[in-house]
């Protein structure tokens, strides 16, 4: 018993550096460097806010794009940088050899001609129920509930005598 209260201390502390961590390096390179997207080994975790793509995609949803994907083709879900900047997540309705025209599924007009340069990356995956998750974890009242629980859940563990 001794050891699977060792066992579930360790996986305890490491779950919250790991949240900790993440958090950390996501805060540096969107607040501080400035970039749109937080990459780790070619891929980025977005949260949609639009209606554009449902019921395809529905608002809080996540998604999972591969930012090194360079082989586009219609019906393709890619997400983009619009010229104010904005990140947008629609589907490729033609593409050219430069340029792409996407729409969101829940949008009556396309979004014009886009140039294949501004693509961030390509959807891969998408959940709505881990968004939901996603967007109850980064409330920062949460994050210093579960941070105070599991350390005091680690430091009952620790002082528990058999």
């Amino acid at each position: 018993m001794k050891t699977i209260r060792r066992i579930i201390k360790w996986l305890v502390l490491i779950i919250l550096l790991l949240i900790m961590t993440f958090n950390m390096y996501s805060y540096i390179n969107v607040k501080v460097l400035g970039n749109k997207l937080n990459t780790v080994g070619g891929y980025s975790i977005l949260q949609v806010v639009s209606p554009s793509m449902e019921p395809t995609i529905h608002v809080g949803s996540l998604v999972l794009i591969n930012t090194k994907e360079s082989n586009y083709k219609v019906n393709d879900i890619v997400t983009y940088e619009d010229e104010n900047g904005l990140l947008v997540t629609h589907r490729i309705i033609d593409i050219d050899d430069d340029f792409m025209v996407t729409k969101g599924d829940n949008n009556d007009s396309d979004d014009g001609l886009i140039s294949l340069d501004v693509i961030k990356g390509k959807l891969i995956y998408q959940s709505h129920i881990v968004g939901e998750i996603i967007t109850i974890l980064q409330n920062k009242i949460v994050l210093i509930l579960i941070f105070i629980i599991g350390i005091l859940g680690c430091v009952e563990l620790d002082n528990k005598k058999e």
